[in-house]
């Protein structure tokens, strides 16, 4: 593994759909660098310090949204001087991001007001206006097809999903769900499909067809936190449902039933997953055979940090707990973090409670296949876009990467790193690490 020397980065940054740009900003300028040889491209100046970046699917345009003066500034790659500013005025900015596959940007105004859709045509200013959303950035979703737009919408203490075709806004379907209030709905990957689910004061997780017919419900519990997380497989046969409990249970989308209850409790009798530890000033990787690393350059880093396999039958998974009191707000319990593979064949999952440990199962056996414990909190993880290869950190200077030939350890080299954030490239073939704010 190949590293480049550090750049300055305080605010957000973002890949570009084909992975050859990287966006970064710091306070109010937004860099534009090559991807293979990080140098810069463009520098562009907005009004204020950016809030959000985001790329349009041609890799053309650069949206800046800067909340705090309800400005967004869109910047042409391949023609620098061109610059489109949108102002919201007296009704404010919470919300922008881009249309798939248009010119055209969705503004959330403050107070959940409306969404305003404004067109970058030559004249052409707001196209559309979307009344009385739920929530300013979630509860919203495009079809993955492009063609359509979800959003939540709640009058007289009922929930709906408005329907919208994208490019005229013509307003499609709008049906009442049978959720008490509404937390967040996400398409399929496969279009068929509308996930929606409660507020994490009662769990019930629904699935409705666009045109709101309620093909399934399905509750786990009741009088007790519920959901927390949500995941469709890429497969779209699957979705996988994190909860306070601390159990992952997988859905099949046909039938809305649980195929697999995952529960945090290991037990010894299955000897088909594998511990792996992560272990401090050892250099020996124990048992059978020696996990590798990638590519030479790293090859000195593991030095430091290893990982060791265990005997799942002579050895106790010991994995560091956090006591938590469910009474008070926002409890660090349950399942915080929840990613598919590229190929729906595998689960990862960390619950908040566990946060030293990832678990990973096996979707198309239906069972545990590895667990990974750290020696310090996982920050992130991030699947490989195109393979089954995971990427970790844990706020420290090396980063771990896991795939099912084994895993292993790689030392940052540059001084005063410490990795908060890792994001793979679209093409998979660079991993961005950031210190974080």
């Amino acid at each position: 593994m190949e590293f480049s020397n550090s750049f300055e980065v305080s605010g957000p940054y973002r890949w570009s759909p084909d992975g050859s740009m990287v966006a970064t900003c710091s306070g109010n300028r937004l860099f534009v660098r090559d991807t293979a040889s990080l140098m810069i491209i463009n520098i562009f100046s907005n009004l204020e310090t950016v809030s959000k970046i985001e790329w349009s699917t041609d890799n053309r345009y650069i949206l800046c949204a800067m909340y705090k003066c309800g400005t967004v500034q869109v910047w042409d790659v391949d023609h620098p001087e061109w610059l489109c500013k949108i102002r919201e005025g007296p009704a404010g900015l919470s919300f922008s991001q881009w249309v798939p596959g248009e010119r055209q940007i969705l503004n959330t105004n403050e107070f959940n007001v409306r969404i305003t859709v404004w067109s970058l045509s030559s004249g052409a200013g707001v196209v559309a206006s979307l009344r009385s959303p739920k929530f300013a950035e979630k509860a919203m979703d495009f079809s993955r097809d492009k063609k359509f737009f979800a959003v939540a919408e709640r009058k007289d203490c009922k929930d709906f999903i408005q329907i919208y075709r994208t490019g005229t806004w013509n307003p499609i379907h709008r049906f009442q769900v049978e959720s008490k209030d509404l937390a967040d709905i996400r398409w399929s990957p496969d279009d068929r499909v509308i996930g929606v689910w409660d507020t994490t004061l009662e769990y019930a997780f629904f699935a409705y067809s666009p045109e709101g017919r309620m093909l399934g419900r399905y509750q786990a519990y009741t009088d007790a936190l519920g959901i927390k997380n949500v995941s469709w497989a890429p497969s779209s046969q699957f979705v996988a449902i994190g909860s306070y409990d601390c159990k992952t249970r997988i859905l099949n989308q046909l039938t809305c039933a649980c195929s697999l209850h995952m529960s945090f409790a290991i037990s010894h009798s299955s000897a088909s997953w594998r511990p792996i530890r992560d272990y401090e000033h050892e250099q020996e990787v124990s048992h059978k055979q020696a996990l590798p690393t990638l590519g030479d350059h790293a090859a000195h880093a593991v030095s430091k940090s290893t990982y060791k396999l265990l005997d799942e039958i002579n050895s106790k998974v010991r994995i560091p707990s956090v006591k938590c009191n469910p009474e008070k707000a926002n409890p660090k319990m349950g399942i915080g973090l929840l990613n598919w593979s590229c190929d729906s064949s595998l689960l990862c999952t960390r619950a908040d409670n566990m946060p030293n440990a990832l678990f990973i199962w096996d979707a198309l056996k239906l069972e545990l296949f590895s667990v990974i414990v750290q020696l310090a909190p996982i920050k992130a993880f991030r699947w490989h876009p195109k393979e089954c290869k995971l990427a970790v950190c844990t706020g420290g200077k090396t980063i771990y990467s896991w795939s099912r030939d084994g895993a292993s350890c790689i030392q940052v080299p540059l001084n005063d790193f410490v990795v908060q954030e890792i994001e793979w490239s679209p093409s998979g073939h660079a991993l961005f690490l950031s210190v974080g704010g």
